[in-house]
């Protein structure tokens, strides 16, 4: 609390010259398109230089679409990294006829601040700013690191911008945790956001003189009945909400807060698709038949939905129109994916919190949903999502009358030992109820096409025993991509072996056989597939405590288990954490290479 105070006491003893900064960042021009924002940007260095704090400018592409990013470590050792994320760029002005002041005056008048891009947001890109100065100049009480990005091209798309940065190297400017101050006040806070989907369609028919219509109906009539059936369709659409967004959605209190912060009647499309035609040209003169129409669509999905559903909807209408022809093509740049962050975050009541202190008489935020079309689509915000409740184990069967995928629902965490091929349902099912999940799977392909969905969820998926697929080979295997060392490997030890062997009898059986090869002291020592007095062989008891430890390690924070998306032994830091645990149980691991 002494550190809260003393950053607001800070901020209000500093009022001047945040406003002053303010002032200069809308007053430097940067419209999108075309996307020019180094004016604005060096106001942004210019503000971090006077606080003596270390930045880099990135211009992608040399034309004037600058970024500016800078980061640093607390003091006090290991913790989350926390990103705060704002764009630069600010919608265009046309002529600037229409406006009652210029648009980049930054004049304030009755405690008020005008221009473009006061609102988005380059209000909340500067308090970002300002709060990171003062982070920064306290970082030596803090746990774990913080990041900054002031980005470009958030208006067109973020290809750019955030996009980029998050492709150039994600945990830098991913984070385990995102901060974003788009516009949206102080009574909600946005957990989610759905996705964009931005299509460029183009209708061509035959031609006429305008009364021939019993020759071709022409493309604008053709497109706009086009248009109608995939409103009508896309809309139509289920949706497949987790369920505790579904839940959350219902309460009478959301959607009272999601109506007053969007508009009435927000609440009856913020879990649906939705189909706005943005853009239609068509057409010569007024009485020919148009050869060609293009159009504009922008598609909002709600979480859960992925672009391909709806691209294999539209690719079903298509044949309907034909003999006229219909090309659909994506805004790659525009489109992103939905985004969903777990309402329960313990960000959030720290937000709620600090939104109260600011307005005591009024009431907490609430938790919503947004519209979509921010930085935030992108697959890189990533929260931490440890499991909070544990509950006993149930044993489920075919005949439990509870259904598996509610059952899940109710908990964070799912520990799955089913045989492998039974592990791809239990993902599925586990992605839906928002769970995480450790499993003892192979490291398959199979596996691995759930990354997209464990990441757009924030869950963690942990294999405990990754070893790639393949066929067995006299109870052992060759699963490892690395085929020709192990090969190499089997004929040092005399596995593999075409020559003759002394020892070899007409008749051995295969233990002495085995005795031989692995110089054993008897044949009565046994393989780890072999079951024990327990019934249980080694090797399923030494996977199951391989996953007993990475659980233990997801429950108690371990950064590296922490993360969305597909976690599995196969890299250094995620065995390095195994290892460390298990040599603390006095198990000593050796590794030796033939």
């Amino acid at each position: 609390m002494p550190q809260k105070q003393s950053f607001l006491q800070a901020l209000a003893v500093d009022e001047h010259n945040q406003t002053s900064f303010l002032q200069k960042f809308v007053q430097a021009a940067s419209p999108n398109p075309p996307g020019d924002t180094s004016k604005a940007t060096a106001v942004i260095g210019e503000y971090l230089s006077g606080k003596n704090i270390p930045y880099e400018l990135v211009d992608v592409n040399g034309d004037g679409k600058v970024n500016v990013v800078s980061d640093f470590q607390g003091g006090k050792g290991p913790g989350p990294r926390v990103v705060l994320n704002g764009h630069v760029d600010v919608f265009p002005v046309g002529d600037g006829s229409g406006w009652s002041r210029d648009p980049w005056s930054g004049d304030i008048v009755d405690g008020r601040l005008h221009g473009r891009g006061v609102v988005d947001m380059k209000s909340g890109t500067a308090s970002l700013i300002i709060a990171y100065a003062l982070l920064y100049e306290r970082r030596h009480f803090l746990s774990g690191s913080v990041a900054l990005c002031a980005v470009a091209d958030e208006e067109t798309g973020g290809k750019l911008g955030t996009k980029y940065l998050i492709e150039q190297d994600k945990h830098r400017w991913g984070g385990d945790l995102m901060l974003c101050a788009e516009p949206g006040g102080l009574e909600t806070i946005r957990f989610a956001e759905k996705g964009t989907l931005r299509l460029t369609c183009t209708v061509e028919t035959k031609g006429a003189l305008g009364p021939y219509l019993h020759l071709s109906k022409g493309a604008i009539r053709t497109a706009s009945a086009f248009i109608n059936d995939v409103i009508k369709s896309v809309e139509s659409l289920p949706v497949d909400l987790p369920v505790e967004m579904e839940r959350h959605l219902e309460k009478p209190e959301v959607k009272r807060a999601i109506d007053q912060a969007m508009g009435p009647g927000t609440t009856t499309i913020i879990a649906r698709p939705t189909v706005n035609v943005g853009t239609i040209k068509g057409g010569l003169k007024v009485n020919m038949i148009p050869e060609t129409c293009i159009f504009e669509l922008d598609i909002r999905m709600p979480v859960g939905m992925r672009e391909d559903t709806i691209l294999e909807l539209i690719s079903t209408i298509i044949p309907q129109y034909v003999p006229a022809s219909i090309a659909v093509q994506k805004q790659a740049a525009a489109s992103n994916r939905f985004n969903y962050s777990v309402i329960d975050h313990p960000i959030v009541d720290l937000l709620k919190d600090n939104a109260k202190s600011l307005q005591p008489d009024a009431e907490a935020p609430i938790p919503i949903p947004s519209m979509g079309g921010s930085d935030f689509s992108f697959p890189h915000v990533s929260l931490i999502h440890p499991p909070t409740a544990l509950q006993s184990p149930t044993h489920l069967s075919r005949s439990t009358s509870i259904p598996l995928d509610d059952h899940i629902a109710e908990h964070r965490l799912v520990i799955s030992l089913l045989p492998f091929v039974h592990h791809a349902a239990i993902v599925q099912l586990v992605i839906k109820g928002n769970a995480n999940v450790d499993t003892t799977d192979y490291e398959s392909p199979a596996i691995h096409e759930f990354e997209y969905k464990a990441k757009a969820f924030y869950i963690t998926f942990l294999i405990a025993y990754a070893i790639a697929e393949a066929h067995a080979i006299d109870r052992g295997s060759l699963r490892y991509h690395e085929g020709p060392a192990m090969v190499k490997a089997l004929i040092g030890l005399g596995w593999l072996d075409t020559g003759s062997k002394v020892w070899l009898k007409e008749g051995m059986k295969w233990p002495h056989i085995q005795q031989q090869l692995a110089g054993a002291t008897s044949a009565a020592e046994v393989d780890l597939l072999a079951k024990g007095p327990s019934g249980y062989s080694a090797m399923a008891k030494s996977v199951d405590l391989a996953c007993g430890i990475a659980t233990q390690l997801l429950l108690n924070g371990q950064p590296v288990f922490n993360k969305p998306g597909v976690v599995a032994p196969s890299s250094q830091e995620t065995c390095d954490a195994i290892r460390a645990r298990v040599e603390a149980g006095k198990i000593k691991l050796m590794e030796q290479a033939l």
